[in-house]
């Protein structure tokens, strides 16, 4: 496979328009005809790590990659010809103009495999576990086209006695995260743990803390009576877990799990490992969860709402937990901070009761405003 390297290069979209531009002309056309033809098939992208495709050359098929290794590009295609050869330019140009046709590696990619090296993408890459094109669940909700794919998934996973072996228990791990924030996905999934509760709570409890860690805002609370009461030896591996596995931005999520897995005896711990690792609760969201879970919500209250955060996510999850323990009136505004920042337009229809008609259609108009300015920062600099 010919490879080669370019230092102090990053794999992001500037860098990449940069290295296109030093590319004779007519490769980059080669490149771009690939791609207005269809031939780019495939694309697997990790964010930081690396970007591959199939190509359907006018010969054979060809596997262009690129690879982010420190601070260094390897860039390899399996044509062996000189690189950057017009496959590895239809790859950049696909990342380019498509980016969100770019799909990560599936879960049962991730699992069997653990790191993916595009420069096995010639011989033992798991190809056969790739969809040729994004699968409609690593895509935003739309109603249209999600629902009835979602129900089909639904539908093939309410016979089944292992629960491990359905395609549905895969794709949960890969859901975008639009799908999590549809009310009509919500009821849809919250109706499917009632009927299956029985079958949901079969697995062991590693495979839901799996998913916990890798796609948190799947809402499988309902299940943990089934795995009631947790050995202490077992919330402790559960823990460990987390600190090892667990992104940043997942790991508070998940330690508010374990508070929901926990006997009193062990709630005592975990706010001690806390207070010894202030750094695993910066949101202050888990103490303010043990202080709930001890008859204290006022003072969990006012502990959120005294909390400073520079991060827009810890915002939004505070805001989310505060909105579960207000009342309806006091929520309010954090409703309205909530619904402007999301990407789904049903918490409009779910505030409608709530606003008098200036309110909502205030709402409507600076929704629509800031979903206007995200679309124009998307297409001016694509990730």
């Amino acid at each position: 496979m010919a490879t080669r390297i370019y230092s102090d290069t990053v794999l992001s979209a500037s860098p990449l328009r940069d290295l296109l531009a030093t590319v004779h002309r007519t490769i980059v056309q080669h490149g771009r005809d690939y791609v207005y033809q269809e031939r780019v098939t495939h694309r697997v992208a990790e964010p930081q790590e690396f970007l591959l495709a199939q190509v359907r050359g006018y010969q054979d098929d060809y596997v262009p990659y690129s690879r982010q290794v420190g601070g260094h590009l390897i860039v390899g295609c399996t044509c062996n010809r000189s690189v950057p050869c017009a496959h590895v330019a239809a790859l950049w140009w696909s990342r380019l103009q498509n980016p969100d046709e770019f799909m990560r590696a599936p879960y049962e990619v991730r699992k069997q495999h653990g790191v993916l090296l595009p420069e096995n993408a010639a011989g033992i890459f798991p190809w056969d576990l790739i969809p040729a094109e994004k699968p409609v669940w690593q895509k935003p909700w739309d109603a249209e086209h999600s629902m009835p794919e979602w129900l089909r998934l639904l539908e093939r996973a309410r016979d089944t006695t292992s629960w491990e072996e359905t395609k549905l228990s895969r794709v949960l791990f890969d859901l975008h995260p639009t799908w999590t924030s549809s009310r009509e996905w919500l009821e849809s999934w919250s109706g499917f743990l009632v009927s299956q509760w029985s079958i949901l709570t079969k697995p062991a409890l590693s495979h839901w803390w799996d998913l916990i860690l890798t796609n948190p805002r799947v809402p499988i609370a309902p299940l943990w009576p089934g795995y009631m009461p947790v050995a202490p030896d077992q919330w402790l591996l559960l823990f460990s877990l987390t600190l090892t596995n667990a992104r940043p931005e997942v790991r508070t999520e998940a330690l508010c799990h374990l508070i929901d897995l926990s006997s009193n005896s062990m709630l005592p711990i975990l706010s001690d490992l806390i207070r010894e690792v202030p750094a695993l609760d910066a949101w202050h969201l888990v103490e303010s969860r043990i202080l709930d879970r001890q008859g204290l919500r006022a003072q969990a209250i006012k502990l959120l709402e005294g909390t400073s955060l520079d991060s827009a996510l810890g915002r939004r999850i505070l805001r989310q937990q505060l909105i579960k323990w207000l009342p309806a009136s006091e929520g309010l505004t954090y409703q309205i901070t909530d619904c402007l920042e999301s990407d789904s337009w049903d918490c409009l229809e779910t505030l409608k009761p709530s606003l008098d008609a200036p309110g909502y259609q205030s709402l409507q108009a600076a929704k629509m405003a800031r979903l206007a300015s995200r679309a124009d920062v998307s297409d001016a600099e694509p990730q």
